[in-house]
């Protein structure tokens, strides 16, 4: 998916548990999670690559749905996809943080043969604690831990 998302020129900061095993503090995933950015030529972008992704949105429909540019700009909350390579949550924004505000400390990570932006580990704890989920508490603690262990090792 991502190398995909890269050959379209998709401009995205991983999130979720992907992102945190950029900083070496995963957890149990089973999806891609990405914030976009919203400008025009991106969406467009975006649709591209989901169609080489063979994506339908994730729901029980039949026929499914397949996203098209339309909805893909309108639709708020996230977008979630079944893809020929598993499952891909696009968000435009989480937990208040915006592909704007997430590039603003990324990290570069390498996958494959790509390098991705991920989301910080200081940007990482402030979603999960703005999603407030029972689920994310043990992961803010580790998050937390990693991040205090990095600010003792510039110090």
């Amino acid at each position: 998916m991502l190398v995909t998302l890269a050959a379209h020129r998709v401009e995205f900061v991983i999130i979720g548990g992907l992102a945190g095993a950029a900083h070496d503090v995963g957890w149990p995933t089973t999806d891609v999670d990405i914030v976009i950015d919203t400008a025009h030529e991106n969406m467009a972008a975006l649709h591209s690559a989901l169609q080489e992704l063979d994506a339908e949105y994730n729901t029980p429909h039949s026929p499914p749905i397949v996203p098209d540019l339309r909805r893909l700009r309108s639709l708020g909350g996230p977008q979630l996809f079944r893809t020929k390579h598993g499952r891909l949550d696009v968000l435009k924004e989480a937990g208040g943080e915006t592909y704007e505000t997430l590039t603003r400390d990324a990290v570069t990570a390498v996958y494959g043969t790509i390098e991705v932006r991920c989301a910080s580990l200081e940007a990482l704890v402030r979603m999960k604690l703005a999603a407030n989920r029972p689920k994310d508490q043990a992961v803010v603690r580790r998050l937390q831990e990693a991040l205090a262990s990095k600010k003792n090792e510039r110090e």
